[in-house]
């Protein structure tokens, strides 16, 4: 068991795929004003931030028996060398 940090990341690859803005139309279109997929950058260093956090022992770290999933935003080639160091 684990924990998975985004389920399915809304990016590039998908947004497109998914016909968002037309399948779920905004109840307040102003307010929705500029909503678009999440860059793959913004996305990979969100997760890296998340894993650090969770692996935190000084902040009561999620085991290492647990996994941290992360989701490939529907784009495997995106993640060819990602966290492959040691840090």
């Amino acid at each position: 068991m684990g924990i998975e940090i985004i389920n399915e990341p809304n990016t590039a690859t998908s947004w497109p795929m998914m016909n968002v803005t037309e399948r779920y139309k905004a109840v307040d279109p102003e307010l929705a004003e500029g909503t678009g997929p999440i860059a793959f950058d913004w996305l990979k260093n969100f997760y890296i931030t998340a894993y650090h956090r969770l692996r935190d022992e000084d902040k009561g770290a999620l085991p290492t028996s647990k996994a941290v999933v992360f989701h490939d935003g529907f784009d495997l080639d995106q993640w060819k060398d990602f966290m492959c160091g040691e840090d």
